[in-house]
């Protein structure tokens, strides 16, 4: 490894060389935790039966990619058998009527979300304490599996075994 500069302090040199490693890594398309780590975002806008401008995700009409604010196409739906999300020709009508809503359709995460290669990942650091600290954190579906994910811990992080583990959930207001 090469010496830091006069005027660039030792740890921060550190890890300017980790972030040009990192970023070559990432180019090249070669990051293992965007490969095995997903994200789920929602794919469909479905208004909420209390806000008609919130989705059943939580999140704002204008919140949604372009792609998730489109209408849903006038055709039938299949109903798989043991499968608890069900779906048929209700799904598509008329949405004057109902305040927008679609009668029928309420949004579930397995109809109306995708996943896709996380790219929320990296290294947060907590300025303005008497001493600064940094911890990893990434974006995950509630389904990725947890060898990955312990893999990624204690593996690639290097991190010991967790005291707490904390979920957070969006748009809860009530635990209840």
């Amino acid at each position: 490894m090469m010496t830091a500069p006069k005027h660039v302090h030792g740890g921060d040199w550190k890890d300017m060389l980790h972030l040009t490693n990192f970023g070559q890594k990432k180019k090249g398309g070669n990051a293992w935790i965007e490969h095995k780590i997903k994200k789920r975002e929602c794919s469909r806008f479905v208004p909420s039966l209390k806000y008609s401008s919130r989705c059943g995700c939580g999140m704002a009409f204008d919140q949604h990619p372009t792609e998730a604010k489109k209408p849903l196409q006038s055709h039938r739906f299949l109903t798989v058998r043991g499968d608890d999300e069900t779906t048929n020709d209700s799904d598509c009508q008329d949405t004057s009527k109902n305040g927008g809503r679609k009668s029928g359709v309420r949004w579930t995460i397995g109809k109306n979300t995708e996943t896709s290669p996380t790219d929320a990942y990296g290294t947060i650091i907590f300025e303005g304490c008497a001493h600064q600290s940094r911890a990893q954190y990434v974006r995950t579906s509630f389904d990725t599996d947890p060898a990955a994910l312990s893999h990624l811990f204690y593996s690639v992080w290097k991190l010991p075994p967790p005291k707490l583990v904390i979920t957070i959930h969006g748009g809860l207001t009530n635990f209840e």
